[in-house]
């Protein structure tokens, strides 16, 4: 089942307010896919990355894997973590 919700806000906000609506997401949700700009995007994968990035380039991705049942508790440490953007696939 498919459900995906489009919030405006997330355009201009705070690093703080993406935490909280991932906080907010109910525990039935198993994955958890959240679009927005930066420098917003950077500080929030900063936030769980142990390798601090300077910037996340234009449709960078970064994903990251929890061992949580609760979006509201998942902890600052991953259990893996990815960051891929098209450049990258040039520079290999």
């Amino acid at each position: 089942m498919r459900n995906i919700q489009i919030k405006s806000n997330i355009y201009e906000a705070e690093t703080s307010s993406i935490v909280d609506l991932i906080e907010e997401t109910s525990s039935d949700i198993n994955n958890l896919l959240i679009v927005g700009h930066n420098p917003t995007f950077t500080n929030l994968a900063n936030l769980y990355l142990t390798d601090y990035i300077e910037n996340l380039p234009t449709s960078g991705v970064v994903t990251l894997n929890f061992d949580t049942k609760n979006w509201n508790i998942i902890d600052k440490q991953p259990i893996s973590t990815e960051i891929d953007f098209p450049q990258k696939r040039l520079i290999l």
